[in-house]
């Protein structure tokens, strides 16, 4: 961004009145305690600059100066990003709100820049269910690649969130296990198996049990579970 800086005027006082400053010759603009050149000096990076307007020549050797409100400011707003194509996965239930997301193509960057971007959100509720997600999107500073990119800073540009997306907690498997004393019978009462479920949940299985519970009525173990 070129610096360009014009229409500052002082007032003199009566009966001179108010003159309009020309810069270099009347004035210069003082930024981080350094004159800056407004046909030459650039300022790239997105932000909030403050300048000082500091009398010289004619008018200071006359002894006039500049209140508080003799500044001038900058700003350089950020580029807004385009951001398409961003999916996320659906999930057996695994106990948590995580949600895994594919980063879609990201476009808008100047001068081969470009920058880390990390996108985020989670599942409104841990259980089985439809859901609407809505994306939020990171942008991280990313270094230099010789003879592929320019890298960027994460200042100079803007993403915004994307649009809500449909995604699903889909019911995850129990694994059942219990055991009985030998009757020479492969029924097996609801009483006598655990449903063990995700992380530390557990579930009682209740019911009079079916003659063909198990695959075998020897004794023994690992034996499969074949009607439940």
């Amino acid at each position: 961004q070129q610096l360009v800086n014009s229409g500052v005027q002082l007032n003199l006082g009566s009966p001179r009145g108010s003159v309009n400053l020309t810069y270099g010759t009347d004035y210069d603009l003082i930024y981080s305690g350094n004159i800056v050149d407004p046909g030459t000096t650039a300022f790239i990076n997105a932000g909030t600059y403050r300048f000082a307007i500091a009398l010289k020549g004619t008018y200071a050797a006359e002894g006039f100066t500049l209140s508080s409100s003799g500044a001038a400011t900058l700003v350089i707003e950020p580029k807004p990003l385009t951001i398409t194509g961003t999916t996320v996965n659906s999930k057996v239930y695994d106990g948590t709100t995580n949600a895994t997301w594919n980063l879609g193509t990201v476009t808008g960057y100047l001068n081969n820049e470009r920058l880390t971007v990390n996108v985020t959100g989670a599942f409104a509720n841990k259980n089985v269910g439809s859901y609407s997600i809505t994306p939020t999107y990171t942008l991280v500073d990313l270094a230099a690649v010789s003879g592929v990119h320019n890298g960027g800073l994460a200042r100079n540009y803007l993403a915004s969130s994307g649009i809500a997306l449909s995604a699903s907690i889909d019911k995850a498997d129990l694994t059942i296990t219990g055991g009985k004393v030998y009757d020479a019978t492969t029924s097996v009462v609801g009483s006598g198996l655990t449903a063990v479920g995700v992380g530390s949940e557990r579930f009682a299985l209740t019911g009079s049990g079916h003659a063909a519970n198990l695959s075998s009525a020897n004794v023994g173990t690992h034996l499969s579970l074949i009607h439940i």
